[in-house]
């Protein structure tokens, strides 16, 4: 883009009307705008006019979209290509869950990002907020056996979390669950019929851009950033008062899918781990899948997977070489 060009479409924005703007039309406008924003700009005025109509295009699009907990910014793509949508939150949490013979053990962080907006026209002046005290693994119901950790998604819009296991748990009541997998199953369809309520407009929009055969670059990244922000899952488990077997399940959702896909039991004595379990495979294993699997395409590796897996086992320290006496 030339510095005359790009300095144009900066000032055409000035004059947006983002009421007009469906969410699409707005992720776009934020991207263009970010790429003007790299131009020079002739004055200190102009470019704060540019910067706060920006502001003004980001936080008119989480109102649009309704994402109270879901964040927006630009990163560059790893493989130099345009700098794309990216959403902050879908990745950064982190969901374990261990099934072993006796109960079910859910582990989360509580860290949360918002952005808040400014005192002026349009969120003019916001900024992202970080706390320290979300809500990640919810009981199910009073005084029951059941929970569930989760990932991505902070609420649907305007419905907490917390309301909708409370609606669902009064669901159980009303109507006990003949074992922990009907649990999971109806989990499954009521947060589904829930998740294309509440982001109808997202979940429409992601359907478009999926089934088209060919999609623009810019279709692309819209459709990249819808994904990744708007993906997530939950581990369910625990045991019935009546069955005292534990059992956990994962349950996974993302507006790619046409309807709510099976869910996983989980076996027992397995340790899992969502969100950003990369952090979490290098720690225990040494290195993660991301990387091994890097590695094993590689021309430089000229190896098998399995003569990589070799070299790694030795290192893991979840699983120590040496006796207990030792």
């Amino acid at each position: 883009m030339t510095i005359t060009r790009a300095w144009q479409t900066a000032l055409d924005f000035l004059d947006l009307d983002l009421d007009a703007l469906d969410i699409g039309e707005a992720l776009e406008q934020m991207y263009q705008i970010k790429r003007a924003m790299k131009a020079l700009f002739v004055t200190n005025e102009q470019r704060e006019r540019v910067r706060a109509k920006y502001r003004a295009i980001r936080a008119g699009t989480l109102s649009l979209a309704h994402l109270y907990h879901t964040r927006i910014r630009f990163v560059g793509s790893l493989s130099g290509k345009r700098n794309i949508l990216k959403a902050k939150g879908s990745v950064v949490t982190i969901a374990a869950c261990y099934l072993s013979s006796e109960g079910v053990v859910f582990g989360a962080d509580s860290t949360s990002t918002m952005f808040v907006a400014g005192p002026g026209p349009g969120g003019v002046g916001g900024s992202d907020h970080h706390f320290n005290f979300a809500q990640k693994i919810f009981q199910i119901g009073n005084d029951s056996s059941m929970a569930m950790a989760m990932w991505g998604l902070g609420n649907l819009a305007e419905v907490s979390y917390r309301t909708l296991i409370a609606s669902f748990a009064d669901q159980l009541l009303a109507q006990p669950p003949a074992s922990m997998q009907d649990v999971a199953d109806r989990w499954n369809v009521y947060f589904w019929q829930a998740f294309t309520t509440h982001l109808a407009p997202v979940y429409q929009r992601v359907q478009t851009l999926f089934g088209q055969q060919v999609r623009t670059i810019d279709e692309e990244n819209e459709l990249h950033f819808l994904v990744r922000a708007f993906s997530g899952g939950f581990c369910l488990g625990g045991n019935l008062i009546n069955d005292r077997t534990p059992s956990a399940f994962e349950i996974r959702y993302d507006p790619t899918q046409a309807a709510a896909q099976p869910v996983t039991p989980l076996p027992i004595g397995s340790s899992n781990f969502w969100g950003c379990p990369n952090l979490i495979e290098r720690l225990i294993y040494g290195i993660d899948d991301g990387v091994f699997n890097a590695i094993a395409q590689s021309a430089n590796w000229h190896g098998t997977p399995d003569e990589l897996v070799a070299l790694i086992m030795p290192g893991l320290t979840a699983f120590p070489q040496a006796g207990l006496e030792e």
